[in-house]
């Protein structure tokens, strides 16, 4: 992607984080507290994907991208009074996939430390009570 991909990119966020967070946004299933992670931009910058994130349930999530698929129009409206191009890309929101990934894998590697700490204070509780028979 050019320079100019990324600019258009920043812009979409820009935009639609202020649409979000002003509350123009009027859906009740739309939080103001969500985190635009990733836009994609077809080559003919005719279509974008915009993935988000939020805390909250899967549920919630769910929700959260029916509300901004529902607004899409007004917002895509929005996008084309503010940013001036030839073409205003038709949006469609989608829950990033990856912030999921990365909370199973911060699991996991809890996990592993937990069980690491566990097997290490076996070890050292080990050594002390043999320690303790032979003298």
């Amino acid at each position: 992607m050019g320079v100019r991909d990324e600019k258009i990119k920043r812009s979409i966020e820009k935009e639609i984080m202020k649409l979000i967070v002003s509350g123009a946004i009027k859906d009740p299933r739309v939080p103001t507290l969500l985190t635009i992670t990733k836009i994609t931009l077809s080559k003919d910058k005719h279509y974008s994907h915009i993935y988000f994130s939020l805390n909250g349930t899967k549920q919630a999530k769910d929700l959260a991208a029916k509300g901004l698929n529902n607004a899409k129009g007004f917002i895509q409206a929005q996008l084309a009074e503010k940013l001036k191009l030839r073409f205003t890309p038709k949006i469609e929101f989608r829950i990033d996939p990856f912030e999921e990934k990365a909370n199973r894998v911060d699991a996991i590697l809890d996990m592993l430390a937990k069980e690491a700490n566990l097997a290490e204070e076996e070890s050292e509780n080990g050594d002390n009570i043999s320690n303790g028979i032979t003298e």
